[in-house]
């Protein structure tokens, strides 16, 4: 990959833009969505639909300049890192499955300490079913369009500059910028996740791992919310 003019505008958009623009907007969304909780759900569609329009512009440069799939991780992943890929998402769901599993069972001790961990985003958490649905659709958008932007596209452009590994890292502190509207402990959860991610989809050499493991945090995260925020059933 030679990087050229729109690679570095992308770059930037990921390292400088959506930070500084979830940074400014996040507070007027809480205030939006106190006076009325109907402004969730259009967050969750704005979301959606902000996420696919950049991924269909990065898509678009990415193949007008003759790349391939493969470069870009959107592949279907092939040998023995299938298995090995398919072993390690495996274990990461299963914990995710154990996590609500502990949750359900700790009663309200367990779903005040939640509470307490949803503290700078409990705004953006569901309370009903309709909002659970949308921010399921929303949890999957991010699990496919955030992992094309940050673990193929950045990586594929910071590797040239960097190198591989080192291109890792940096994509996941810029991933952790991205999230710090959610505060410096959430922002430094997204940064471990997305250290791991990018291991992940390095050894195994597809997205297809990380887009599902990503997706999963997501919606547990979301499902969390829903029974410590709003309706429990």
């Amino acid at each position: 990959m030679t990087p050229t003019f729109l690679d570095h505008l992308i770059a930037f958009t990921l390292l400088a833009v959506i930070p500084l623009l979830a940074r400014w907007n996040y507070p007027r969304h809480r205030e939006k969505i106190r006076a009325d909780p109907r402004a969730r759900r259009g967050l969750y569609r704005n979301t959606i639909a902000q996420q696919w329009l950049f991924v269909a512009f990065v898509l678009g440069v990415w193949f007008a300049l003759g790349r391939g799939c493969a470069a870009l991780g959107l592949v279907v992943p092939s040998g023995i890192r299938t298995y090995v890929g398919l072993a390690i998402t495996a274990v990461g769901l299963a914990l995710l499955r154990l996590q609500l599993t502990l949750v359900r069972r700790g009663g309200e001790d367990a779903l005040a300490a939640v509470r307490a961990q949803l503290t700078a985003v409990d705004e953006l958490m569901p309370r009903t079913a309709t909002e659970a649905r949308w921010f399921g659709a929303m949890s999957v958008t991010a699990g496919i369009c955030e992992e094309v932007l940050y673990r193929g596209f950045l990586i594929a452009y910071l590797a040239v500059l960097l190198g591989t590994w080192p291109a890792v890292v940096a994509g996941a502190v810029i991933f952790a910028f991205g999230h710090l509207y959610q505060g410096v402990a959430n922002a430094a959860k997204s940064s471990v996740f997305a250290l791991l991610a990018g291991v992940l989809y390095v050894a195994c050499g597809s997205l297809l791992w990380p887009m599902i493991l990503h997706a999963a945090l997501d919606l547990t995260g979301g499902t969390l919310g829903r029974m410590a925020l709003g309706d429990r059933r």
